[in-house]
């Protein structure tokens, strides 16, 4: 696993440190790069930079990497691993609506 600080957002630093990440994580297999948000500067940066398309998880959240963590990356295949991971992602997600307070007859 690489992690790249996009900092600014897309310069010419950015491209050179994301297409030499993208590289050294692709082992023959493809490439999962994972995003705060698709088709934001750096993950539209990092599929232009990458020398074959990736796999693109967006939404990243701390789920999504504890899921991550737990997977056995040397057995799945990219796809697998952020299908995966979108599944836990969903799974964790809930909106809790507090019910209105009952009126104090007193």
């Amino acid at each position: 696993m690489i992690a790249v600080d996009a900092g600014r957002g897309e310069t010419d630093d950015l491209k050179t440190r994301l297409k030499a990440a993208l590289k050294a994580a692709d082992r023959g297999r493809g490439v999962l790069m994972i995003a705060d948000a698709y088709g934001a500067s750096p993950c539209s940066c990092g599929i232009r930079e990458a020398s074959a398309p990736p796999v693109v998880l967006s939404g990243l959240s701390f789920n999504v990497l504890l899921k991550l963590a737990s997977l056995d990356r040397a057995t799945l295949s990219p796809e697998e691993l952020a299908r995966t991971c979108a599944d836990s992602a969903r799974r964790a997600l809930a909106v809790h609506v507090p019910s209105p307070a009952k009126e104090s007859t007193a």
